[in-house]
């Protein structure tokens, strides 16, 4: 990608259902699919330590092609009580095509069809196109008193270096060249761990633990997108990993 074919100015915003049918190709994304695989390993561990109670509720939001999908042998305790939303039909498809047992929502983040207080766990995995006040807003308004929210990102400082590089500083979008060669921006909004932090904290929300997966934790000999190789060292954070939990009032 040429910084003029990732001039702001010039790109469409479209939404996820534009890339459903393509995004999870991993030969025409590969950043996506690395991102998906350090998201992956990040919520693995932090649900691997975790003491969730024999039977939490479960919500994971903006889903796509859900999690747990691919971690369901791991914790089949989760899958119970679980709810599964993506606001894209096409980008919900593919838990479709993935289970028969998992309850689907088609429904926006920012505007989620819950009750207050629903849910014990939270997951957003690459949650960044809706890092936003209303999607916070609605994560403490859906989570119980001490719920959890585990949120994913592609780290900041490959984020801050990629797109001041190579988009032009578009810093908020996340730029795809579709298969039928149109290059089209999606909604990204990735702070820094300290801003990050403070943001949810001014919600009513607090960080408990922060874990990042870097260059050097993938698979020995597996390759990697450009775009990840290009932008980072061994020691890069590659993806973020963010924990909150929900106050009381």
């Amino acid at each position: 990608m040429t910084r003029r074919e990732a001039d702001p100015l010039k790109i469409a915003t479209v939404g996820y259902e534009t890339l459903a049918s393509e995004y999870y190709d991993h030969i025409r994304h590969p950043t996506c699919a690395d991102f998906r695989y350090a998201s992956l390993h990040l919520i693995a561990g932090y649900l691997s330590l975790s003491n969730l109670g024999p039977s939490p509720r479960v919500l994971e939001v903006g889903a796509g092609r859900s999690v747990f999908v691919d971690l369901s042998a791991k914790f089949p305790h989760l899958l119970g009580k679980l709810v599964v939303t993506d606001q894209s039909r096409g980008m919900i498809g593919h838990t479709m095509l993935g289970s028969n047992d998992i309850d689907l929502v088609c429904a926006n983040a920012e505007r989620l069809p819950f009750r207050d207080g629903e849910f014990d766990l939270m997951i957003a995995s690459l949650g960044d196109p809706y890092n936003t006040e209303a999607f916070w807003r609605e994560v403490g308004r859906v989570l119980t008193i001490g719920g959890r929210c585990i949120f994913t990102t592609p780290a900041a400082s490959w984020s801050e270096r990629f797109r001041s590089e190579e988009q032009s500083g578009a810093k908020d979008i996340a730029v795809f060249e579709t298969r039928e060669g149109a290059t089209v921006g999606v909604p990204s909004f990735v702070l820094s761990p300290v801003d990050q932090m403070a943001f949810v904290e001014n919600l009513g929300l607090t960080t408990t633990d922060v874990w990042t997966f870097t260059r050097d934790m993938f698979p020995q000999g597996a390759p990697l997108s450009p775009k990840i190789v290009g932008f980072t060292l061994d020691a890069t954070p590659v993806v973020t990993q963010f924990v909150t939990r929900k106050r009381a009032a």
